[in-house]
């Protein structure tokens, strides 16, 4: 069945080339296969290697998604369109890091190993309990406060907590323990990575694959630590195309700033 595009579509598939877009699409309105047709139309019609597209999505279920699209829709060499989740990405550049002894090895804890982060966390916790005799600390709002911190790149000697300071020692502790264990959360590499390739800019090429075409989907939920990676990737050279809704931010609680759609592309 042929499938009608509207106006608005089309001009999103056909946004002409040297110029970032910008695209405010609520739910449900196709927004997922007017981007996998933007990327055909860019194959297709402007015979941009499917190498050079760099996709990021913000989970693995959207990831995996976009990826059964772009074969659905039968782009061409489609498999060659990089598709990442924001902590994929980070992933495969701090693993190459390592590989090559830029970043020493680290005991990633992530996926069936998040416990060990949990267990750290509590340890902090207790250990700050114990000194101060507060027994209003928990658990879960110092996992919150640490995650939020990372995301905005603010290490223990310049963190604050308005509700309880006493989070900040917590913080301070985690980190104490993670490092003596050389663990390594998603927060951490992407906070690392970017760290890492933004204090020596000679690394960046080496580590970062040159892309033309960089397209962010949920823009509107991308934190500070994601919005520097997104900086790296496009090192100022490619075309961005930024999706999302910021009427409908729903990771403010993890450092989401919404600023970033409204003011795009002033914000490269």
């Amino acid at each position: 069945m042929r499938i009608i595009l509207t106006d608005e579509q089309i001009a999103i598939i056909e946004h002409p080339l040297n110029h970032h877009g910008r695209v405010l699409a609520v739910a449900g309105s196709g927004k997922t296969s007017t981007m996998v047709k933007r990327i055909r139309y860019l194959i297709e019609k402007h015979s941009i290697p499917p190498s050079s597209i760099q996709v990021l999505m913000f989970n693995r279920l959207a990831k995996n998604q976009f990826e059964d699209r772009i074969k659905a829709e039968g782009v061409p060499y489609g498999d060659a369109v990089h598709v990442n989740t924001f902590h994929s990405y980070a992933y495969a550049v701090y693993d190459r890091l390592i590989k090559s002894g830029v970043l020493p090895h680290k005991d990633f804890w992530t996926g069936d190993r998040e416990e060990i982060h949990k267990r750290r966390v509590r340890q902090a916790v207790i250990e700050v309990q114990r000194s101060t005799g507060d027994t209003t600390l928990n658990q879960e709002d110092a996992e919150t406060a640490i995650s939020l911190w990372k995301a905005s790149m603010i290490p223990p000697d310049r963190a604050g907590h308005r509700l309880n300071p006493l989070y900040v020692q917590v913080y301070r502790v985690y980190e104490k323990l993670r490092m003596e264990a050389k663990g390594a959360t998603f927060d951490d590499m992407l906070v690392d990575v970017v760290q890492v390739l933004s204090s020596h800019p000679s690394l960046r090429d080496s580590y970062i694959p040159h892309v033309s075409f960089l397209i962010v989907d949920e823009y509107q939920d991308v934190n500070y630590v994601q919005q520097r990676l997104m900086e790296l990737i496009s090192g100022g050279k490619c075309d961005i195309m930024v999706v999302g809704d910021d009427d409908q931010t729903i990771y403010e609680w993890r450092g989401a700033r919404p600023e970033y759609i409204r003011k795009f592309p002033e914000v490269f």
